[in-house]
């Protein structure tokens, strides 16, 4: 009975959901977070067996590196939200138990009477990440998988390929795994990454030492005192000279037009965009310097109670000052 109530608590992943493009599953953990996010209560899937501290390391540097050569490097992040909007919703989770799963799919039908198949998305109950009727997202899933594409030649996806003992979208590894195999590009330590890193690199330590007195620009849909509040914590906690904004909409930057010129005097640019990030990023190309999605980490900046609302948004220090060893134990 009690695999009816909640998860089936395995932790190992099943055949069935394991990636040919990403066949190593690794033991995940980021320096200045393994004593609050233990890598024994989360693996990540891999392109290759994978030393995580080299390998964020290595994503440092090359941040860095495209500050020094002037070259463009996007980095774009991929979790279930950009997942369903390609491959549509995927409620059953073998993972769950029956009711949990049966919670899921009263859940779905319950999305599906209010919005078709459209998508009104929001992250933690903060913020939209996107308001699309059904013919809107048929017209920009090819955009969306033309920009992912793209940025995996020229960049960075920071992919949110995790298992942990709560279940969360590992039921879209099987047709994420087929179209990848798909594709035509070669899946490599270079062109992708635990996404997590993202996330983690801009509450650490080293995000001042490579980001102080840089000029960043914003594409977010923030004003007034949220704006504010935002651009404060990013001098703050970046040391970084100016911060120069471009506002969209708050939930339709699918259809936003942006002026590359207005970033001639930017050396990193700064993307809050939700679903419709792509179109900003395909605006971006003659960039010269990083373009980083960076999502949930403005909800961080407006408000500091934020990050504890997210693993690897707060780093030991920060968890251990409130009392929190482990934050997969408490919850978060």
């Amino acid at each position: 009975m009690e695999s009816l109530v909640k998860s089936k608590n395995r932790f190992s992943l099943p055949n069935k959901y394991k990636m040919k493009a990403f066949p190593a599953i690794c033991d995940f953990w980021v320096p200045g977070f393994k004593q609050t996010h233990p890598s024994n209560m989360i693996q990540c899937l891999c392109p290759v067996e994978t030393q995580m501290e080299e390998c964020f390391e290595e994503f440092c540097e090359r941040l860095d590196r495209s500050f020094q050569t002037r070259k463009y490097l996007p980095v774009l992040r991929i979790g279930d939200g950009e997942l369903e909007f390609i491959f549509g919703r995927h409620w059953f989770n073998s993972r769950n138990g029956l009711w949990f799963n049966f919670l899921t799919f009263l859940r779905f039908l319950r999305d599906k009477i209010q919005h078709g198949r459209g998508l009104n998305a929001f992250t933690v109950g903060l913020y939209s990440s996107g308001r699309y009727s059904a013919e809107e997202v048929n017209k920009f899933r090819p955009l969306f998988i033309q920009e992912l594409l793209s940025v995996m030649n020229n960049g960075i996806v920071a992919f949110h390929l995790f298992v942990t003992k709560a279940p969360f979208s590992d039921q879209y590894f099987p047709i994420l795994d087929d179209f990848l195999c798909d594709c035509g590009t070669n899946i490599t330590p270079q062109n992708v990454l635990p996404g997590y890193f993202v996330y983690s690199f801009f509450v650490s330590p080293r995000a001042k030492k490579i980001f102080e007195g840089k000029r960043v620009g914003v594409v977010h849909s923030a004003d007034g005192a949220r704006r504010a509040a935002i651009t404060e914590s990013i001098i703050n906690q970046l040391g970084v000279s100016s911060v120069h904004w471009v506002k969209i909409s708050l939930d339709r930057s699918f259809t936003d037009i942006i002026d590359e010129k207005e970033f001639v005097d930017c050396d990193s640019i700064f993307v809050g965009a939700g679903i419709g990030k792509v179109n900003i990023f395909a605006q971006l190309h003659n960039f010269c310097g990083p373009v980083l999605d960076l999502g949930y980490l403005f909800e961080a900046w407006h408000n500091r109670e934020n990050k504890f609302k997210r693993v690897y948004c707060a780093t030991d220090d920060d968890w251990q000052s409130r009392g929190v060893e482990n934050v997969f134990e408490a919850g978060i």
